[in-house]
């Protein structure tokens, strides 16, 4: 077990949920939630883009060096093989890559969208966020960075108790221009720094209180703007919240110092299992996503008939003891929440 300091990370995610009452909080979601929805994660998505520059250049160019050359940076890594290609093929190969897939989705992506989550921003390029809503009878509109003057409306009105709740595309969308996409250096440099509203837009938000789901913390562009902003409102304590994946290498005490004073965040930690085969599995997320529906007076099971339940392109494999894993940890949580049977 990775997580060594179990109190606390009780204590985090009750404050978590006392949060998520209030009906305040802003999700901010990665890929390690769309994966839920059928996408690939994002090692897997470089692996396709590789392909695709080698088919394209007919062996001009060494893809597989580039991606062993990444430094362990995907975004970077996508940045240098999608400049190998024509823009128009670039373009097509992300809206193939993220348009929607026509498949089902997990479970935990239903639960998500019915978090009484205010707005949510998103780093991801698909639309599985916003589909998830509909799904449960819900809605939460779209918006795009690409498209200022939608970004100056969101800011004005995102308080108003009647303005609908929306998902902004903080990177763009699967079907925006390619090059306003943040996915290539012109489309990083067009928003981080030719864009002042965008640069004024994060920090905005990152002034509120956010809740991170599949959120790894690895793009620099964004993140900067957020210990930037942790620095200027320092002194009002602890802001934002996410759910965090520990190894069992991890120390998570020192990953929540980290983020505690890096980006003002109070992390929830779940375990990652690491398989036999060196593959990662994700399932104590889904439990803790669970745990934390059903405090909310979630169900305990969703109905979900029409709802086929799909692990995203196997990205996350299933495995039976993993499964088992995960629903112990999950009725542990329940019985935690309320050891009655009862709703807090």
């Amino acid at each position: 077990m990775a997580i060594n300091n179990i109190d606390e990370n009780n204590r985090a995610r009750d404050r978590l949920i006392a949060q998520l009452r209030t009906g305040r909080l802003i999700g901010c979601t990665g890929a390690g939630v769309s994966i839920w929805a059928g996408y690939r994660s994002w090692r897997g998505v470089i692996d396709r883009l590789a392909a695709e520059v080698e088919l394209r250049r007919n062996g001009e160019v060494n893809a597989q060096l580039i991606v062993q050359n990444h430094g362990g940076d995907l975004l970077f890594c996508a940045q240098q093989l999608g400049s190998e290609l024509d823009e128009q093929v670039f373009a097509e190969f992300i809206r193939t890559e993220f348009g929607a897939t026509g498949a089902g989705v997990h479970e935990v992506l239903l639960r998500i969208a019915a978090f009484p989550l205010r707005h949510a921003l998103t780093l991801n390029f698909d639309t599985s966020y916003e589909a998830a809503h509909l799904r449960i009878g819900s809605a939460c509109r779209t918006i795009t960075a690409c498209d200022r003057l939608a970004l100056a409306r969101f800011l004005r009105d995102m308080d108003d108790p009647g303005y609908p709740k929306h998902a902004v595309h903080v990177h763009g969308k699967f079907d925006d221009p390619v090059q306003q996409i943040a996915l290539t250096e012109t489309g990083y440099t067009a928003l981080y720094r030719g864009n002042a509203l965008f640069q004024n837009f994060v920090w905005s938000m990152a002034a509120k209180r956010l809740f991170f789901l599949g959120f790894g913390f690895t793009d620099t562009d964004f993140t900067n703007i957020l210990r930037d902003c942790a620095r200027d409102v320092r002194g009002n304590g602890l802001i934002h919240f996410a759910l965090v994946g520990v190894r069992p290498e991890d120390n998570d005490n020192e990953i929540r110092t980290r983020l505690n004073n890096r980006f003002l965040l109070d992390p929830i930690f779940y375990n990652i299992i690491i398989g036999q085969d060196r593959r990662e599995s994700h399932h104590e997320f889904v439990a803790v996503i669970n745990g934390i529906s059903v405090a909310l007076d979630g169900p305990e099971r969703l109905n979900l008939e029409g709802h086929p339940i799909v692990v995203a392109g196997q990205a996350v494999p299933i495995n039976p003891e993993d499964e088992q894993r995960a629903e112990e940890l999950n009725q542990r949580l329940l019985g935690r929440i309320d050891p009655g049977g009862r709703s807090v």
